[in-house]
């Protein structure tokens, strides 16, 4: 969590590879945010039927809160990084 501050922070020595790394968390913040988010939302539309076992409010839970907060959080690191890329040069 705090990696992206060292990303963009003046701590100059640390800054390429802590930049590269949050690349990485970026990537796969966004990534599973947005996969997890979608399938969420397609079976709270009844477009991918849930098991037989499934607990449907947690399912909720997931769809509509927790998986778009780790798409919001990649998203928002990627914004950070490019602008704190225009800000260095």
């Amino acid at each position: 969590m705090l990696l992206p501050l060292y990303a963009v922070g003046d701590l100059v020595s640390w800054r390429r590879v802590a930049r590269a790394l949050s690349w990485i968390e970026a990537v796969i913040l966004t990534g599973y945010g947005l996969v997890l988010t979608v399938t969420g939302l397609l079976v709270q539309a009844g477009v991918i039927k849930a098991g037989p076992n499934a607990d449907h409010r947690a399912l909720a839970w997931h769809a509509y809160l927790w998986d778009p907060w780790f798409l919001c959080w990649g998203l928002l690191v990627v914004v950070a990084l490019v602008r704190a890329r225009r800000w260095q040069q």
